[in-house]
């Protein structure tokens, strides 16, 4: 009789629970056991305002990091096709602008992704300060850490799940001591004192939750880290990208700089009052470590240093690591023959 497989996945984040699910829908027989020191309301993906984009990814293949996106892109599209009620699952269409100061726009290799992306009318760049030349419009999608995340935990309960909290572990071993020779390692910063990767750094994040329920779109200036990204009860107002900053107090100096970019960008938001500072660590470094590492007791299949796109590609980087365990159990061209076309929504 063939033995059951066993596997462990560390980190209870987007990252994490996406990956559980992802090898749970696909391996149902699977015993599945994430361990976990920080659960939602907890977690990075908690504070971030969900917004599909991808940043900080630094020297990760654009070819690796455009295909993680767009399956994500595709996923987050069949939850809000599925699910007309973004108020409840905190993903939602919104459409806005990335604006820059120069008429010589970048060229961005995932523009074939979102809906209706193109370079923004002269109409739409009069609307911003004059120092704003131009930009790109498209409807990005905003999956909502604090209301998702909680969903898809859910839903890998549900499919079997198990979730082992308050767990800190300070190596694999004790994990190989319980039968699992599979581990998924997505623990983000945590990676830097598990693995010893010294190639993990914090990239400090502080934002400021407003109401502001007239504010349709969002808004992003690449250039200074300045953004308005509305959410379904709150707008969040950013930010900064500080690497190698690991306070998560947040800063009165931050606030008020932040406060007044927004608010040169766009006036309106001067009148909206604040509900919640945050701050959060994005998992940094200098490429995604997205790849198997064969051990004599174990395999481990690392998933971790998504900078601040864990929510833009966290999907697209769960699939790429069941291809991986797939390919290691001998399952993956049985399963790439009996795979259903079309994405199926997690909700």
């Amino acid at each position: 009789m063939q033995q059951q497989l066993k596997v462990a996945i560390v980190g209870g984040g987007i990252i994490g629970t996406a990956c559980g699910l992802r090898i749970l829908e696909t391996l149902p027989a699977a015993e599945v056991t994430i361990f976990t020191d920080q659960v939602t309301p907890n977690t990075t993906g908690d504070v971030a305002a969900g917004f599909w984009t991808p940043v900080y990814l630094s020297k990760t293949p654009t070819q690796l990091s455009d295909s993680w996106s767009e399956e994500t892109y595709r996923y987050l599209q069949s939850i809000v096709e599925s699910n007309p009620t973004p108020g409840e699952n905190g993903v939602h269409y919104t459409p806005g602008y990335t604006v820059y100061r120069s008429e010589n726009l970048p060229v961005i290799s995932w523009s074939h992704i979102p809906i209706g992306f193109r370079p923004m009318t002269e109409s739409e760049v009069s609307m911003f300060p004059p120092e704003i030349k131009g930009g790109y419009f498209y409807v990005s999608v905003m999956a909502e850490g604090r209301k998702l995340l909680p969903i898809l935990m859910d839903k890998f309960k549900r499919l079997g799940g198990r979730l082992v909290t308050n767990r800190r572990l300070t190596s694999f071993d004790s994990l190989i001591g319980q039968g699992f020779a599979r581990i998924v390692n997505c623990t983000g910063l945590g990676a830097r004192d598990l693995c010893a990767d010294e190639k993990m750094y914090p990239i400090r994040g502080q934002v400021h939750r407003v109401r502001a329920p007239w504010m349709n779109f969002w808004l992003m200036d690449s250039e200074t880290s300045t953004y308005c990204l509305p959410n379904s009860d709150t707008v969040v107002l950013g930010g900064t990208s500080q690497k190698g900053n690991w306070s998560t107090e947040v800063s009165a100096v931050d606030k008020a700089d932040i406060l007044h970019r927004v608010t040169s960008l766009w006036p309106s938001l001067a009148s909206a009052p604040i509900v919640q500072d945050a701050v959060g660590l994005r998992p940094g470094r200098e490429q995604v470590r997205l790849e198997r590492e064969i051990r004599p007791d174990c395999t481990i299949y690392h998933n971790y240093g998504h900078g601040g796109s864990g929510l833009t590609i966290f999907w697209g980087c769960a699939k790429e690591t069941v291809r991986l365990l797939l390919e290691d159990i001998g399952s993956y061209s049985k399963q790439q023959n009996g795979e259903r076309n079309g994405i199926k929504a997690a909700l």
